[in-house]
C-alpha cells in the first residue's frame, strides 16, 4: 500500500481551483487533477505493508488529538518544484501549527517509515508534459484568502486516484471512517 496523509480541502477551495481546469482548455499538455484527489499532503509513508495500517492509525489518532484546526493563508498559484517545473501548484504560506502537524507526524510514523522530506504547503491541480514555460495559464480565478480545515486523511495512492482510507478530527477524540 502506498500510503501518505494529508489536510481535506474545503468546497471554497475546490470549486475556484476546479474552475482553472474551465478557464483553461485551450492549453494542450496538461493533465488535471481531479477535485476529489486535492489536499495538502502533510507526510508521505510511501510504500507500507498492511500489517502495518493499524498501527498506523492509532498514531494517527494520537497525534490528531493533540492539533487544533489548521488554518492555511493562501499564498498563490505557481509552478513547481524547482528549475524545471512540471506541476502548477496552489501555494500556502508556512505557520507554525502546519509545520508541528507535520513534524508530529513524521515522528510518530518513524518506525513504521522514516521521514522523507519537508513538506511545502500546497495543492497539487495540474501536471505539465513540457516546460512550465510553454504554457501561459489565465490564472484569473477568485479564492478564499484562508483554508480553513479540521480533518486529515490517511489516503492510499492507487495510480492516479487518492482514497481516504480515514478521517481523523484535529483536536477531537471522535474518529470516522
Amino acid at each position: 500500500m502506498k500510503l501518505f496523509t494529508g489536510i481535506e480541502i474545503t468546497q471554497d477551495f475546490i470549486t475556484p481551483f476546479s474552475e482553472l481546469k474551465s478557464n483553461n482548455r485551450h492549453l494542450n499538455g496538461i493533465r488535471w487533477n481531479k477535485p476529489e484527489n486535492f489536499h495538502i499532503t502533510t507526510y508521505y509513508l510511501g510504500e507500507t505493508l498492511p500489517i502495518k495500517l493499524n498501527e498506523i492509525i492509532q498514531k494517527l489518532e494520537s497525534v490528531t488529538l493533540q492539533h487544533p484546526t489548521i488554518i492555511l493563508t493562501y499564498n498563490k498559484l505557481g509552478f513547481s518544484p524547482g528549475k524545471n517545473p512540471n506541476m502548477l501548484w496552489a501555494y500556502f504560506k508556512l505557520n507554525p501549527e502546519f509545520q508541528k502537524l507535520c513534524n508530529d507526524i513524521a515522528n510518530s510514523a518513524q518506525s513504521a517509515m522514516p521521514a522523507r522530506y519537508k513538506p511545502i504547503p500546497h495543492i497539487s491541480i495540474a501536471q505539465l508534459k513540457k516546460s512550465h514555460r510553454y504554457y501561459q495559464p489565465n490564472f484569473d480565478i477568485e479564492s478564499p484568502l484562508f483554508l480553513k480545515s479540521n480533518k486529515l486523511c490517511l489516503w492510499e495512492s492507487i495510480g492516479n486516484k487518492y482514497k481516504c482510507i480515514k478521517r481523523f478530527d484535529l483536536g477531537n477524540s471522535d474518529t470516522t471512517k
